[in-house]
C-alpha cells in the first residue's frame, strides 16, 4: 500500500473529485443487506458444517437478502446466468486441485515425498538458509502454472518435512510455502496476472510484469520473516514480542518501499537509494544492535531530505 501511494505521489496522479468517490454510507444502507452471508458461511464453516454444505446454504441467504430489495433482486434468468457464470470460473480451479489431489495421493502412496525431501536436505547439506532458498525456488516455480491452493498441496508434502527437519516450526514451514505459491503470478518471466491486467490496461506485458514484480516485493521478504521472527505468527511469544516484531517488520519494510521507488518527499539520488536498500535489510535482520543503527540512520536520512525539500 506504501509502495503504491509513492509512486502515485512521485508520479503526481491526480486525486479523484468528491462526486466521483462514492458514499460510504449512502452504499451499505443500498447494499447493506447482502453483507450477513459472509458472517453466516464463516459461522457455518466454524460450527463444523462441511464446506458444500456451508456454501450451498450461504448462496440461500444472500438470494433471499437479495430478493427483499428491489435493488439488489434478481430475476430468475439472472440466477441461472450468474450460477452458469461462477461454475465457468469455478472450473479451472477445481480441475487444477482435482490433478493436485492425485498427485498428492500418488506423492504419499508412493513415499516419493520422504525421498524428495531427504534430496533437498542433501543438496542444502542442512543449511537452513539453503533449504529457504530452495523451497522459495520451488513454490515460485510452482506457482507459475497452477493456482496457489493447487501448488501448496502438492508441496505441502514435498518441502514441508525438510523445512521442519531443520527446525523451522510447522506453521511457519506452511505459511512460507503458501506465500510463495501465491506470488507465482507476479514474478516474471511468466507474471500471468500482471500480464492479464497489461491485456486490459494496453500496456507493455514486460514493463509491467517488472512493475508488478517490484510493488509487490515486499511478498517476497515477509515469508523470510517469518521464518526467523516467529512471533509475527503469534507463535509461543509474549504480546510485547509480537507487536514489537510486527513495528520492526513495517519499518524495514516502508524503508524498502521508499528505496525502490526512490521518493520520500522528493526524488532521491540513487546512491541514497541503495543506502535505503541497506539500512531496511539492517533494520529487518534479526538483530537488535543492527535495528537500531537502521532507524537511526533512516531518522537521519529523513530529516536531511525534508529540510532539503523545504529549502
Amino acid at each position: 500500500m506504501i509502495t503504491v501511494y509513492i509512486r502515485a505521489v512521485k508520479t503526481d496522479i491526480p486525486v479523484l473529485s468528491a462526486d466521483r468517490i462514492p458514499d460510504l454510507m449512502r452504499t451499505i444502507k443500498t447494499y447493506g443487506h447482502l453483507i450477513p452471508p459472509i458472517f453466516i458461511l464463516v459461522g457455518l464453516l466454524l460450527s463444523g458444517w462441511s464446506l458444500m454444505r456451508a456454501a450451498f446454504w450461504s448462496i440461500v441467504i444472500l438470494l433471499v437478502l437479495a430478493t427483499a430489495r428491489k435493488v439488489s433482486r434478481m430475476s430468475i434468468r439472472d440466477i441461472i446466468d450468474a450460477l452458469g457464470d461462477a461454475a465457468h470460473k469455478a472450473m479451472p480451479v477445481a480441475v487444477a486441485c482435482g490433478a493436485a489431489g492425485i498427485m498428492y495421493g500418488v506423492i504419499s502412496l508412493t513415499g516419493l515425498g520422504v525421498r524428495i525431501s531427504s534430496l533437498l536436505l542433501a543438496v542444502a547439506g542442512g543449511n537452513a538458509i539453503l533449504v529457504l532458498i530452495f523451497s522459495m525456488l520451488t513454490g515460485i516455480l510452482l506457482g507459475f502454472a497452477m493456482p496457489p491452493t493447487a501448488a501448496y498441496i502438492i508441496l505441502a508434502a514435498l518441502i514441508v518435512p525438510s523445512m521442519t527437519d531443520v527446525g523451522f516450526p510447522l506453521l511457519v514451514a506452511h505459511m512460507f510455502l503458501f506465500f510463495f505459491c501465491c506470488i507465482g503470478p507476479i514474478t516474471p518471466p511468466v507474471a500471468l496476472a500482471a500480464y492479464s491486467a497489461a491485456g486490459i490496461a494496453g500496456s507493455d506485458p514486460n514493463r509491467t510484469g517488472f512493475a508488478a514484480f517490484r510493488l509487490g516485493m515486499a511478498a517476497y521478504i515477509i515469508p523470510f520473516l517469518f521464518a526467523f521472527s516467529p512471533p509475527l505468527l503469534i507463535l509461543d511469544a509474549q504480546w510485547s514480542s509480537i507487536i514489537g516484531e510486527t513495528i520492526r517488520a513495517m519499518i524495514g519494510l516502508l524503508t524498502l518501499a521508499v528505496a525502490f521507488e526512490g521518493f520520500i518527499f522528493k526524488r532521491v539520488h540513487r546512491a541514497v537509494r541503495l543506502l535505503l536498500c541497506a539500512v531496511a535489510f539492517a533494520i529487518l535482520y534479526h538483530n537488535v544492535y543492527l535495528t537500531a543503527l537502521g532507524v537511526i540512520v533512516l531518522l537521519v536520512l529523513a530529516g536531511v531530505l525534508y529540510i532539503r525539500r523545504r529549502d
